[in-house]
Order: structure tokens, then sequence, then C-alpha cells
């Protein structure tokens, strides 16, 4: 009896993820971006994320096709390189908005010169 509660809070647990990450990857469709690729980042990652959390088997042959032996090492493998991705496309939306800053700056000087 326990572990038919068990499996029934398990299954509602992957649906809820799922439709969570089915959900956000609607959402980044049709909500308007600046950049083609934080789109592309965040409908990829909403996808793979409702993939994997319904479907444990599908990451798990995924992780020992690629002679991982865990299939967490895996999670933390794309969660590393989804991390790094994330943080490059910051440093370069900080650098645009620091040229911005910097162009009005210059162009505030060079006007309370005159």
């Amino acid at each position: 009896m326990l572990n038919t509660i068990y499996t029934k809070h398990i299954m509602s647990l992957k649906i809820l993820l799922a439709l969570f990450f089915l959900i956000t990857f609607i959402y980044f469709i049709f909500r308007p971006f600046n950049s083609n690729y934080a789109k592309l980042l965040l409908l990829v990652g909403s996808f793979f994320g409702a993939i994997f959390s319904y479907n444990t088997k599908l990451i798990a042959s995924i992780s020992g096709s690629l002679g991982l032996e865990k299939t967490m090492d895996l999670v933390v493998y794309i969660f590393g390189v989804l991390t790094f991705l994330f943080t490059i496309f910051v440093l370069d939306k900080f650098k645009k908005i620091d040229d911005t800053l910097n162009k009005i700056a210059k162009s505030k000087t060079y006007i309370s010169k005159k």
C-alpha cells in the first residue's frame, strides 16, 4: 500500500514538472526577446526539462549511451554548460549597457563644453 502511494506521488510530481516546463516553453515562444540566443536557450532548456522530467528512462538511456554511469552526471553537465552560456550572455548584456552609458556620458560632456 505504501508503495502505491509513493508511486502516485512520484507520477503526480513528474506530471507537474512536465506541465511547468511546457507552460514555460509556450510562454517563451510568445514572449518578445531582444536576443535570439536568449530565446533559443530558454526554449531548449524548457523543452528538455519537460521531456526529462516526465520520461526519466530517456535521460538514463542517453547518459548510458554517452558512457556515464549515473544519470545525475549528465544533468550536472548540462546544467554546467547552460550556466556557462547564461553567464556569457549576461556579461555581454552588461558590456552593451556599459558601452551605451559611456556614449551618453561622452555626449553629455561634449554638449556641456560648448
